[in-house]
């Protein structure tokens, strides 16, 4: 991976030639194309998340979720708070605010608390309580504005 060999033990970046460390800043900039922040299983995120592309929640997220692309609470996920996104999709559990343009419950997802969204699809097996509005142009949130951070 990443170039190197399996007989290759270097480890640590100090160890790392100048072309090793270009093939890497390579791989950087490919995956902004397609950026992607992951919590993984048993972590416990608490406070403010601002993700600039996907989110993929694995672990547990309690705090506000602000996402460019889309957040994905995967099978064992856990996000409570509010949560603005351009699209969300539920395999494990959500409770909170929820403001997107489409929203999606999977099988064995769950969604408690209030959701305003253009679209709102309840697979089979997925379940949601709380309250659901239709977004309107005069109660949309504008993502870019309230997703803004300091000193961008």
């Amino acid at each position: 991976m990443f170039g190197w060999n399996s007989e290759d033990t270097r480890a640590s970046g100090a160890d790392r030639t100048e072309p090793e460390i270009d093939e890497l800043t390579l791989l950087a900039r490919t995956e902004q194309a397609h950026q992607r922040t992951v919590v993984g299983p048993g972590t416990l995120l608490t406070g403010d998340l601002d993700a600039k592309g996907d989110l993929i929640v694995l672990g547990a997220v309690d705090g506000q979720i602000k996402c460019e692309g889309t957040v994905h609470i995967g099978e064992g996920g856990n996000v409570h708070g509010e949560v603005l996104a351009m699209a969300i999709e539920v395999a494990g559990k959500l409770d909170g605010a929820v403001e997107s343009a489409s929203m999606v419950v999977l099988p064995d997802g769950f969604v408690s608390g209030a959701v305003a969204t253009d679209s709102l699809v309840i697979r089979d097996g997925g379940a949601f309580e709380g309250d659901s509005r239709r977004r309107r142009p005069d109660n949309v949130t504008q993502l870019s504005r309230s997703s803004r951070r300091d000193g961008a």
